[in-house]
């Protein structure tokens, strides 16, 4: 009773002490406070306690919990004192140390700490430098002056829901800039400019959830061909469809996004590329925020894990291209201007940078009016790169500008004739004959890598080229497009560094394939790469001939493994894509309830495996076990499949893709057991003369190089070792006859001998 009355007492006091001094407690932080209980702490920075003056006594303990997606039956973990916490003397000030701030990892906690008069909570942010996106709902990985950002799907545990913030407050009296690249995964993703930092964890695509703007961004459709798009649900509304944003899409830069939001909401507008998007029923406007600030939230809400990149910092300098200053490509050696518009320039003051060179203004660009010129007389001094790729920074912001290359065709500079562009690396020096055209040589570049060869790893004189077996050695095992460099140009060849053995290389697996006599043979589990050079400006046709089938895909949903197919990949030496066709069974052929018995997809990937092209597919009447016909016809820059004369696929737009010299990658998963060969080849006649000659040691040194014979053969050399293999037979008749007629006068006369010797013994 008396201990009662004595708490009661203190809290009274207390009371008074508050009434009389009023909120005369000033924050000691380690970190900035947004509120009385609010505190943002960056992520591998906290060096010092975290003191929080709650302004009130008799604390009896600390409990901690990780914000969820509702603040509804929230689980709080007692803290350790001293450990953990501790309290000051008076018990006013709650410290949290910094050892244990260390331990958590992003996001928001809430700390309670228990008093009589009731609980005091306060909220923590740990952050990264700028874009925080919790373990439990995706990932922020840095990536030079950009982040790449993943948020998970839309789930069960909607806990785990993709969420994301970025951590500093926006000033909406300016345009605010959000840089967005590669967005190449994910059915879309949204924006929401919201009056509170941490709301986040709570807002949605619908008008009723926190955020006075909610729009959403739709990338690239690769299987409808739907380009870039946005739809608006709060502040900027457009809820019955999407805005078409493909004429304004950046192909090789970041997209930007502008939004304002004015004094009114007539004066608010967004911005795509520079470009202001016409069609949105507005009604934002500064009003809807507290003291003109913003907080920028992302989020997704689909089937897959949405995948994108922006810059580090929200409102940082950025490339702009508009209508009068569209993106390109430059042809290096063209001596000609590039330019683009900057937004964002704090003072007027733009760095420019070129790897580790500052450009000089005046006399490598000019920056006017918001307007960068490179100068063509500066680009023609740069070495070869795939991609010219310049820093911009202003204040303490960065980004980057890029321009991929193309080479300037030389009409003087060529392969010499009779000699090939394209060689094996055998584990010796590889020789290349040029002829000139009274050019000087600048070098040998490295294309793979962007990167020139030393001067120890080739020579080079009168036109002959000759790459060491030192130099390609050291290389890692593949395929390399090289430039010869002139003072004016870049001439392409290409070295093929690669272990064959038998006409392939196994990429995966290690048995189960082969090539033999022009026929591909693949049984199970493989992945080879053929030592053949294709060409695909003359017609192909391929005979396959499919004996068994691994899981069936019924329309394009597995009810097994949805990754059961036959592969094959086209390389391009030129792009470094690959063409990619996959056979995929179906649905067993005596299953007659099953329309389609065959699914066939068609795209260009690049190395990593995204699509690049739209995804085309067939769905075929044709049973997967059986013989088939592959068809390609090449244009000038579509490539055309046909599927047993009956079916057919165009990839288009693959105007840089060199036809002429692609490899041939397949993969073959479990199950699976096939034949394939060039459908022009008759091979009939050769594989009767191959029975006929088998077992006969003179033809035995013939029979294998027909047996090495490759799947590029022409029907010429099949022809050839056909007359080769049927003269070694008729040879061996002739002379075995003869071997045998010697035989026998050679016993009658041992036998006449052998009598002489028995009547003189008598």
């Amino acid at each position: 009773m008396q201990n009662s009355l004595r708490k009661i007492s203190i809290t009274i006091l207390t009371l008074l002490t508050i009434a009389l001094f009023g909120q005369a407690f000033a924050f000691a932080t380690t970190a900035s406070a947004s509120s009385d209980n609010e505190y943002v702490l960056q992520a591998g920075a906290i060096e010092t306690d975290l003191e929080i003056r709650t302004g009130k006594t008799m604390l009896s303990g600390v409990k901690v919990a990780q914000v969820p997606s509702t603040v509804a039956n929230v689980t709080y973990d007692d803290l350790i004192e001293e450990e953990q916490y501790s309290f000051s003397e008076d018990t006013t000030v709650l410290t949290l140390k910094k050892e244990y701030l260390q331990t958590l990892e992003n996001g928001t906690y809430y700390f309670t700490a228990q008093f009589l008069s009731g609980d005091y909570v306060a909220k923590v942010n740990i952050v990264t430098d700028n874009w925080v996106v919790r373990a439990a709902k995706g990932s922020v990985k840095e990536n030079g002056n950009y982040v790449d950002v993943t948020l998970n799907h839309w789930g069960p545990d909607v806990t785990k829901a993709g969420r994301g913030f970025y951590s500093k407050p926006l000033d909406i009296t300016k345009p605010i800039f959000i840089e967005i690249a590669d967005f190449t995964q994910g059915e879309w993703i949204m924006f929401d400019l919201n009056k509170e930092q941490f709301s986040f964890e709570y807002f949605d695509q619908t008008n009723s959830t926190p955020g006075q703007v909610k729009l959403i961004y739709f990338p690239f459709n690769n299987v409808t061909g739907e380009g870039y798009r946005v739809q608006g649900w709060k502040g900027f509304e457009y809820t019955t469809g999407t805005i078409s944003l493909s004429d304004r899409v950046n192909q090789y830069n970041s997209n930007v996004f502008e939004f304002f939001i004015g004094e009114t909401k007539e004066d608010s507008y967004v911005k795509y590329n520079g470009v202001k998007i016409s069609g949105f029923s507005t009604s934002v406007c500064r009003e809807d925020f507290e003291g003109n600030t913003a907080y920028l939230g992302v989020m997704t809400a689909q089937s897959a894990d949405a995948k994108f990149t922006t810059n580090k910092t929200v409102n940082s300098v950025v490339p702009i291209f508009d209508d009068q200053n569209r993106e390109t490509t430059y042809k290096l050696k063209s001596n000609t201007d590039l330019i683009f518009k900057v937004a964002n320039v704090v003072d007027n003051d733009l760095t420019i940078k070129y790897g580790d060179k500052t450009l000089v203004k005046g006399t490598d660009y000019t920056f006017e009016n918001n307007t960068v010129v490179l100068k063509g007389s500066y680009l023609k001094t740069l070495s070869y790169t795939s991609e010219l790729n310049f820093e911009l920074s202003s204040g303490n912001t960065k980004s980057n500008v890029y321009f991929p290359t193309e080479v300037v065709a030389s009409e003087t500079v060529k392969i010499a004739d009779g000699d090939s562009s394209i060689k094996y690396s055998k584990g010796a020096d590889i020789e290349f004959n040029f002829v000139m055209g009274g050019e000087a040589f600048v070098g040998v570049v490295n294309a793979n890598d962007d990167v020139a060869l030393g001067a120890g790893d080739y020579t080079f004189e009168n036109g002959k080229l000759v790459i060491k077996a030192s130099a390609v050695s050291a290389w890692s095992n593949g395929s390399y497009k090289l430039y010869l460099e002139t003072e004016n140009s870049f001439i392409p060849f290409y070295v093929v560094h690669e272990n064959f053995e038998n006409g392939i290389k196994y990429t995966s697996g290690d048995s189960g394939a082969k090539v033999e006599r022009t026929k591909v043979y693949v049984d199970g589990a493989n992945g080879i790469l053929l030592g053949d050079i294709i060409d695909f400006t003359t017609e192909q046709t391929w005979k396959i001939n499919i004996a068994s089938v691994g899981d069936y895909y019924h329309s394009g949903k597995s009810t097994g493994s949805a990754d059961s197919y036959i592969e094959f990949k086209l390389y391009d030496f030129n792009t470094f894509d690959y063409v990619v066709l996959r056979i995929r069974a179906n649905a067993d052929p005596a299953d007659s309830s099953m329309r389609f018995k065959t699914w066939i997809d068609f795209a260009i990937e690049n190395a990593e495996g995204e699509v690049k092209s739209l995804a085309l597919n067939i769905n075929a009447k044709n049973a997967t076990v059986g013989e088939h016909t592959f068809k390609f016809v090449t244009t000038e820059n579509t490539l055309k499949m046909v599927f047993d004369d009956s079916y057919d696929l165009t990839l288009e737009n693959m105007e840089n893709f060199n036809f002429s010299m692609m490899q041939l990658f397949v993969n073959t998963t479990a199950g699976y057991s096939w034949t394939m060969q060039n459908a022009a080849l008759d091979t009939t006649k050769l594989e009767e003369a191959v029975k006929n000659a088998e077992g006969k040691s003179a033809a035995a040194e013939i029979l294998k190089e027909v047996n090495a014979l490759s799947f590029t053969a022409t029907q010429s050399q099949v022809d050839e070792y056909t007359a080769k293999l049927n003269a070694v037979k008729e040879e061996k008749r002739g002379c075995g006859g003869a071997v045998n007629a010697q035989s026998a006068i050679a016993l009658i006369l041992s036998l006449c001998a052998a009598g002489y010797v028995l009547i003189r013994k008598k």
